[in-house]
């Protein structure tokens, strides 16, 4: 008989300080970990700015900028504009400001990140105030010692004709060459001065590369092949007779992906290319930074879009993914709604491709938009993230009192984040392997798929094809592939042990999908017969797995330490789009709640008893809720959701 239960066990958590309880031994700190996060370019003279982060005391404030792009264009009246928004003109009136920016932020018990560009600089027609003007002509040696080359285009990226490359972007740009010796001695430098300015740690901007063929990048370039392959097979596979004297043309734009009818050689470039950056960064920013100051945080700051092909990060080897760097910055998830297409103007996606890819470190999704801030720190926090800090208007009454009411029920539920290991049935593979082989159209078929999950409300995870291993598959019941075309014969012996086990493996592509399960004919769908591959294989599997039963602009996610404890989180994406049309600013949100969830877990086989509470920022008092347990499953029932709440819920004997 089904039984209505109000009551049962409660797990008490110790409190830590940390907001995750993973253990990363890359850094200097294991245990190093965030859920609060602010970021602003700008505004730091208002009166709001010290009285949001008294009232919000975010963990980590990413203000300021320093590196080549702040000397080479502060002392341009412009530098208070775009894409700065300095205090004050001027560099050295902006490293006074800057520091006691950093002091103020200091004496709140906060930590304070710098913003570092390692590539762009801003140039102008006539080169005044511009970064060439301060190279050749305004160079402060007080402040960075001398200058490391008299020639610029030495530490400048160029093309195979030796031209140097420019950029526009708002503002037109020339890049820095990482492979030059001499602009990785600017860069420390300046990042020893940054450290100097009071900073806890740095995230580094523009981490792109323009295909520079200039001598420093050809010898690098000449290396990583050599190293590589043997001199047969560089003749073989890509006709080069002699790799020491042979001259290459580069071809690898980051951010970016190898045209149409690329050569194989371009997508090596790429490879090397995001390589010899993460050599870079790792010489300049995490050994150098780390000997004048064995804490420093470090962090970078890239581009996916909606899970784009072009991330920087796309061809660098999985092992160097995010090595020794403490939290992740992605640009992506772009609003805003258009619910008549079912478009949430959501990043859940790309928060759980960043989540597997980093490990389990901090990630922020930086949306540019400024009107659902609410919702947007939702997602990151469901996702596992920390939330999101860009783009808050706290000049804005609604901005600052969502922000401030949203980050103190992080740190008033701190227990509630402490619960970090994905609770996920289902994991989808990323064909990453696929990707970088040229495999392109490999990335739509993931998008869809997960983007189908997502809409129905099953607990799933991404799982990098390069990651999988017994011990990750086997928490999993269904493990879905999309197309994917290459991938190595230990990790499909690996799926067919899974499935060897008791689990099940979808295939799916665009014009057919396969359901395995153990001791059962593998059970097809073709397109010429049903033309909905993705929905009619995925609702063969997940009828006997937890879910949420909601419309499609619910989004959902589950964390559990062990079988007696789940935190379920969900994101509402509902909004009144007529009254919220103008999209200026946070007061035109106009959130719709959504009201009565159906709530289908898979319980514990020794449970009998279930105590679920409901918390939410926006509704101060928690709500015991009731539910029933009957034949293995747990059900209840979720009132209302605004824009986020979160399910604690706890199993007994």
């Amino acid at each position: 008989m089904k039984r209505l239960l109000n009551c049962g066990i409660i797990c008490l958590l110790v409190f830590c300080t940390n907001s995750i309880s993973k253990v990363f031994s890359d850094l200097p700190d294991p245990k190093f970990g965030f859920k609060t996060f602010f970021c602003t370019w700008g505004g730091t003279d208002s009166p709001e700015f010290k009285r949001f982060l008294t009232a919000a005391r975010p963990e980590i404030v990413q203000v300021g900028f320093y590196g080549p792009m702040f000397h080479g264009y502060a002392d341009n009246s412009k530098s208070t504009g775009y894409p700065m928004q300095l205090p004050v003109s001027g560099q050295y009136k902006a490293l006074a400001a800057q520091k006691s920016i950093n002091n103020t932020i200091h004496s709140l018990g906060l930590k304070v990140i710098g913003h570092f560009q390692m590539v762009n600089v801003i140039i102008n027609d006539t080169h005044t105030y511009d970064f060439f003007d301060f190279y050749e002509n305004h160079w402060p040696a007080d402040l960075l010692g001398q200058k490391p080359i008299s020639d610029i285009n030495q530490i400048l990226q160029r093309d195979i004709n030796g031209n140097v490359i420019i950029k526009k972007h708002y503002v037109d740009y020339v890049g820095l060459c990482l492979s030059s010796p001499y602009t990785r001695k600017m860069l420390k430098s300046m990042l020893r001065l940054a450290i100097r300015s009071g900073l806890d740690g740095v995230i580094t901007n523009y981490n792109y590369y323009w295909s520079c063929n200039c001598p420093y990048c050809q010898e690098s370039f000449r290396r990583f092949l050599a190293k590589k392959y043997s001199q047969t097979e560089l003749k073989k596979k890509f006709g080069i007779d002699d790799i020491k004297t042979y001259k290459i043309k580069i071809n690898a734009e980051i951010p970016g992906y190898p045209l149409e009818k690329a050569e194989p050689l371009d997508y090596e470039a790429m490879e090397w290319a995001a390589i010899s950056f993460k050599n870079a960064y790792d010489d300049i920013i995490i050994n150098y930074g780390r000997m004048l100051k064995p804490d420093l945080i470090v962090a970078t700051w890239n581009h996916i879009g909606n899970m784009s092909i072009t991330e920087e990060r796309m061809f660098l080897p999985k092992n160097l993914w995010g090595r020794a760097e403490n939290y992740f910055w992605y640009s992506g998830g772009y609003g805003p709604t258009d619910l008549k297409q079912k478009k949430l103007g959501d990043g859940w996606l790309d928060c759980l491709y960043i989540r597997e890819m980093s490990g389990g470190k901090p990630f922020m999704l930086g949306k540019y938009e400024s009107v659902r801030i609410k919702n947007s720190i939702a997602e990151g926090l469901a996702t596992g993230g920390s939330g999101m800090g860009l783009y808050i208007n706290i000049k804005n009454p609604d901005g600052f009192a969502g922000a401030t009411r949203y980050m103190e029920f992080v740190h008033k539920n701190r227990n509630l984040y402490s619960i970090d290991e994905p609770f996920s049935e289902i994991g989808i593979v990323f064909p990453r392997i696929s990707i970088k082989s040229g495999y392109k159209q490999c990335m739509d078929s993931f998008k869809e798929i997960g983007e189908y999950l997502a809409q129905n409300h099953v607990f799933f995870d991404v799982i990098c094809d390069e990651n999988i291993n017994s011990k990750k598959i086997s928490s999993y019941k269904v493990i879905i592939c999309p197309e994917i075309y290459v991938l190595e014969d230990k990790k499909t012996a690996l799926l067919d042990e899974f499935v060897k086990k008791g689990g099940t493996v979808c295939f799916i592509n665009k014009n057919s999908a396969s359901i395995i399960r153990k001791n059962s004919p593998p059970l097809v769908f073709e397109a010429e017969k049903n033309t909905d591959i993705i929905s009619s294989s995925i609702k063969n599997i997940i009828g006997d797995l937890s879910s949420i039963d909601a419309p499609f602009t619910i989004r959902t996610s589950a964390f559990s330490k062990n079988s007696k404890r789940i935190v379920i989180h969900i994101v509402n994406y509902n909004r009144d789009e007529e009254k919220g049309k103008k999209l200026s600013d946070p007061s035109d949100e106009f959130p719709i709640p959504e009201k009565n969830i159906k709530v289908k877990l898979i319980v514990p086989k020794s449970a009998k008893t279930a105590r679920v509470m409901l918390l939410s920022p926006d509704n101060q008092e928690k709500q015991l809720l009731p539910c029933i347990i009957h034949k293995g499953w747990m059900e209840t029932y979720i009132p209302e959701i605004l824009v986020y709440g979160v399910l604690d819920v706890s199993f007994g004997n």
